[in-house]
């Protein structure tokens, strides 16, 4: 749940400072758990013949004009996945990798290797996630939600730093959720209903609907979508005498509204409200045993809400899109893999944690027409977040008290980004510019059952990020371009306890990446090969990662306690490869692989760069939850039974390499470690084992399905996941009991129906 901490031998001498020792070690080490979850998978770009128009870029535009690596997972598509929500499709495109935290109902999502330090508990996501339009941008955490799927347009995923265009929240690439729009023209209805058993587990069942009503015809419309999806679990509580405990309950509904009153304005409003209750994280012995003494439930809830106000003048579009999201977390842990005195004592053992969050949200956006050689963008960007920490524990903290802090961010922006083209429109020179200031602060919660001292703490961060294109069209079917681009991450303070301790040791600063990158997209044999390939190099400086370090008084007296320090660089090269082959009309074979070798420059020193302290990582580890390859693979058919039935049958797979933690040596004395660490090269420094490291496996997820549809668009399917039931771990398991697994062989049926 929150970021590593070690544990020290201190010497501490009465009560006040063994709290502060056991606040430490339980807050800041509760745990780093991360897994994938396996599902049906949509495949990404298999659109043949019609545009895929996307908004990348921030303006509509063909995907095969856009010199950026994208994927685009289409809504009707995902409209079919039998299982999971946009975070199960994202384990198809390449490069990105989706970890979730036992924090509950959140995952981290990592793009080409640049992952955050952990899910929660010290600093923000490397990657952008938007939900039309609303940012999912948390000062502390990494994680977002997982959306449903259903009644979407399209999911982009932009690979590579977006700093110049999206901002603070993406280092390294975006996920772009854009939901079908109310449409004021046509009604429309749909819905699926689905049930499915998973081996070992219990009974799993979702349903899902939407309906869109013109009510004045082509200038107002409402768009309403719900649904509500059970994921029944596979993992039991011995000690509580319950069986599957692991459940997911995912309920949500939607509301847009489109007032379209002339041809030149519209309206659109939105609001998606989410429930996401988690009996249990999935993990626990032998992947099928969790021995948590009490319940240790999670949920999140959240709800996005935007306006956007366009208007067309004959040269330009002028935008202006506002947001609001409130996000709220609560979650119970006690497992097992906790400290060994809190298993003593289960009833006040029992850490809870409550995290609320607002962020508000306004861009002014003027697009240039598209009917010029010179297209241009200018805008306007204002966000007002504030972020919530509550925590209680008995047995540390004593009856009835808490510890309770708030992070807020006060920040604005300025951008812009012009593109010329020339010589017939065969090449498109484009150039960008972000200029970035944020005033973020960190203050505890002044109230009588607060334990934390008292800490008002504020800092500023400014940045620059350029962008620049050189794209070679040389017919409609082919985009080549080379393309150097910046992405950024705020700076965020330390923790109100290390700030206590010692207020002299500094926030984390800024951290910028910079990526070199060449690619080419395009179909070759009029869409009998589509392919999409690009080769980077990233130089990712002032890294942000997370440390414990050991805070020590005048007379030795030590407490380690999690702290977010700068490293001094990481680098790498690496490349993404997405190919499709569509040699007869109905079937299409693909995949994709990609890889990267990013890895530390330098050692991070626990005091930061610079200072007389011990190396926390070393140069040439590669990042805490850093696969370095991705894959997958996908043949599907479409043929006619008869006249009024088709049929399309489907096979899939998708591979992630297993990632790496490390823990310094007696971090954990306290901990329930496993005995033997792995052999891992790479962790340690030459002529020593300093380091504790541990690998998590490598999953790989094998999928099938079958569907059978008429001409008036109804359809039933039967589909299968995980065929070849891996269980491998998903996360570097530090301990014996945070063995996280994917869910296990799972068969189902999914009916559906366009009314």
């Amino acid at each position: 749940m929150n970021a590593i901490s070690a544990i020290c031998r201190p010497r501490v001498s009465d009560l006040k400072n063994r709290r502060l020792l056991l606040l430490a070690t339980t807050i800041f080490a509760s745990s780093i758990a991360t897994c994938p979850t396996m599902a049906q998978k949509v495949q990404p770009n298999t659109v043949i013949g019609d545009e895929i128009v996307v908004t990348a870029q921030k303006r509509e535009e063909p995907l095969q004009k856009v010199p950026i690596n994208v994927s685009v997972l289409d809504g009707k598509l995902l409209d079919k996945q039998s299982a999971g929500g946009v975070l199960e499709a994202l384990q198809t495109t390449p490069s990105v990798s989706g970890q979730t935290s036992d924090l509950g109902g959140v995952t981290q999502i990592s793009i080409r290797g640049v992952s955050p330090a952990v899910p929660f508990g010290l600093t923000s996501s490397t990657t952008g996630y938007y939900i039309d339009g609303v940012p999912f941008a948390l000062g502390r955490s990494a994680g977002v939600p997982n959306a449903g799927d259903f009644d979407l347009s399209r999911i982009e995923v932009l690979r590579g730093p977006q700093g110049t265009l999206y901002g603070a929240s993406a280092l390294n690439g975006v996920v772009n959720i854009v939901t079908s729009q109310a449409d004021p023209s046509k009604f429309e209805a749909k819905a699926r209903v689905g049930t499915a058993t998973t081996e070992g587990g219990g009974i799993s069942y979702q349903g899902d609907a939407a309906i869109n009503v013109p009510l004045v015809q082509d200038v107002l419309a409402i768009r309403l979508v719900g649904g509500f999806n059970h994921d029944a679990g596979w993992i039991d509580q011995p000690l509580q005498s319950k069986r599957n405990a692991n459940y997911t309950d995912n309920g949500y509904i939607r509301a847009k509204l489109a007032y379209h009153p002339t041809e030149d304005l519209k309206i659109d409003l939105g609001a998606w409200l989410s429930s996401i209750k988690e009996g249990a994280p999935s993990f626990g012995k032998n992947g099928v045993q969790q021995l948590a003494p009490r319940p240790i439930p999670s949920k999140v809830r959240f709800g996005a809400y935007n306006a956007k106000i366009a208007y067309d003048l004959p040269f330009a579009s002028i935008s202006s899109s506002t947001s609001l999201l409130r996000f709220k977390q609560t979650v119970f842990t006690h497992t097992d893999n906790a400290l060994i005195f809190i298993q003593a004592d289960p009833d006040n053992g029992r850490l809870f944690s409550r995290l609320p969050a607002r962020v508000f949200t306004e861009e002014f956006l003027v697009n240039s027409s598209n009917s010029t050689n010179l297209r241009w963008q200018v805008g306007a960007f204002y966000r007002d977040a504030q972020n919530d920490t509550y925590q209680t524990l008995p047995l540390a903290f004593g009856a009835g008290n808490n510890t309770s802090f708030r992070d807020t961010s006060k920040s604005y922006a300025v951008f812009g980004q012009a593109t010329y083209a020339f010589a017939d429109d065969h090449f498109e020179l484009t150039g960008g510019l972000r200029y970035f200031h944020d005033k973020y602060g960190t203050q505890t919660r002044v109230n009588p059952t607060n334990i934390l001292p008292v800490v008002d703490v504020k800092n500023v961060a400014k940045a620059t990020t350029p962008r620049v294109v050189l794209a070679w069209l040389p017919d409609k079917n082919t985009n080549i371009y080379a393309t150097y681009s910046v992405g950024f991450r705020s700076g965020v303070n330390q923790q109100p306890l290390s700030i206590a301790v010692d207020p002299t040791y500094p926030p984390a600063g800024p951290d910028k990446l910079h990526n070199y990158e060449v690619g080419a997209k395009g179909n070759l044999g009029s869409g009998l090969i589509t392919y999409d390939l690009s080769v980077y190099y990233i130089k990712w400086k002032d890294v942000q990662q997370g440390a414990t370090v050991q805070f020590c008084n005048a007379k030795g007296e030590c407490v380690p306690v999690g702290a977010v320090i700068n490293g001094t660089s990481a680098s790498g090269a690496g490349f993404d490869l997405s190919l499709g082959l569509h040699p007869i009309r109905g079937l299409n074979i693909g995949g994709s692989l990609s890889s990267n070798d990013l890895k530390l420059d330098d050692d991070i020193l626990a005091g930061g760069p610079g200072s007389n302290t011990p190396a926390t990582y070393f140069a040439g580890n590669r990042l805490a939850f850093s696969p370095r390859y991705t894959a997958s693979a996908y043949i599907n058919y479409s043929w006619a039974l008869s006249e009024n039935m088709n049929a399309r049958y489907e096979i899939s797979a998708t591979y992630r390499s297993a990632s790496t933690q490390i823990l310094a040596p007696g971090d954990y004395a306290a901990l329930n470690l496993r005995e033997k660490d792995v052999d891992y090269k790479e962790c340690n420094a030459s002529g020593g084992n300093i380091n504790h490291c541990y690998r998590s496996g490598a999953p790989f997820s094998l999928n099938t399905r079958l569907e059978i549809s008429n001409n008036r668009q109804q359809s039933i399917a039967l589909y299968a996941t995980n065929i070849t039931n891996w269980q491998g771990t998903t996360i570097p398991d530090f301990s014996y009991s945070t063995q996280f697994r994917t869910r296990p062989r799972t068969f189902g049926i999914q009916l559906a129906s366009n009314f």
